[in-house]
């Protein structure tokens, strides 16, 4: 019986990495969004063939941190949304970073220190899409290097009760500091712990 199921299990996998050949071959040329919860490390191929991706969402991660390191996503990815990633997956994404102008977030596992390393490899972002883990310290980064954001979501996460001593939370301090160096925001979602009226005359001014 084992064997049968380790023989299923192969023919399954075989059968992934052709389907998604197949896939890559078909979009080659086409400009598109990909969105899976497949391993990442299964995607190899994939990425090394869809040469005009652009969008990338999903993937899963079960493999020690030091075999994706030979992951190399495809040149023109320029939104990315890792589900997920924590910080020992991060070092995938610094290779291309400078190009990301959409970045998501919301269902990675990173904290207020990993968020700022990301994001000052993003000097390009346009959107992006996180938690209040980021905390001011992460939107100070935002707004001292990423100059182009447009657009910006904060939701609460079911983790991050009880992080007010951990710099995880978002206060006016923080968004001050991201209405002042990034001039071209335009749409500001937040859950906030703190917030005055003239902190907000303050966003409301600064922002278009």
């Amino acid at each position: 019986m084992n064997d049968d199921m380790d023989l299923q299990g192969y023919f399954w996998i075989i059968a992934a990495m052709f389907f998604y050949k197949a896939i890559a071959d078909a979009i080659n040329q086409l400009i598109l969004t990909l969105i899976v919860l497949s391993e990442l490390l299964d995607l190899v191929g994939f990425f090394r063939t869809a040469a005009a991706l652009q969008e990338f969402g999903g993937g899963s991660y079960s493999e020690e941190p030091e075999r994706y390191s030979s992951i190399s996503f495809p040149p023109k990815v320029s939104s990315l949304g890792l589900t997920y990633m924590g910080w020992n997956e991060m070092p995938i994404v610094f290779p291309f970073a400078s190009l990301l102008r959409r970045l998501d977030l919301l269902y990675a596992f990173l904290d207020t220190l990993d968020h700022c390393l990301l994001i000052q490899k993003c000097p390009n972002l346009e959107v992006l899409e996180t938690r209040t883990v980021i905390g001011d310290r992460g939107l100070e980064v935002l707004g001292r290097c990423c100059k182009r954001l447009r657009r910006l979501r904060i939701e609460r996460g079911a983790d991050e009760q009880g992080m007010d001593n951990e710099g995880g939370l978002v206060s006016h301090t923080g968004l001050i500091a991201l209405a002042q160096g990034c001039p071209e925001l335009e749409y500001l979602a937040v859950y906030i712990s703190d917030i005055t009226n003239a902190s907000l005359e303050f966003i409301g001014k600064k922002s278009h």
